[in-house]
C-alpha cells in the first residue's frame, strides 16, 4: 500500500527519494511498452530493504563495472536503453 510506514530508520528522507525517483524514472525508461514494475520494502532483523523490480532490458554486463561511477560517461544509448 502507497505510503504505508513499514519500519523508520536513521537516513536523509530526501536522499532516500530521490534514489527512489531516480530509479523508478530509470526503469520506466528502459521498460518496453509492456510496462511492469513492482517497489517493494521490508523490515527484518532491524534492517530495512526498499526493491524496484522491472521487466526492461537490463545493463550490457560490459558497463556494470562503471555502473555506480558518477564520472562514467554512460548514456542511454551506451546502456542499450535506445
Amino acid at each position: 500500500m502507497i505510503g504505508t510506514v513499514i519500519a523508520s530508520c536513521n537516513a536523509d528522507n530526501n536522499q532516500i527519494q530521490q534514489a527512489l525517483i531516480n530509479l523508478v524514472m530509470n526503469a520506466c525508461q528502459a521498460m518496453p511498452e509492456s510496462r511492469q514494475l513492482v517497489c517493494s520494502g521490508l523490515e527484518k532483523e532491524g534492517k530495512i530493504c526498499l526493491s524496484v523490480h522491472d521487466n526492461g532490458t537490463g545493463i550490457k554486463p560490459k558497463h556494470l563495472e562503471n555502473i555506480l561511477n558518477h564520472c562514467s560517461p554512460l548514456s542511454r544509448k551506451a546502456l542499450g536503453w535506445v
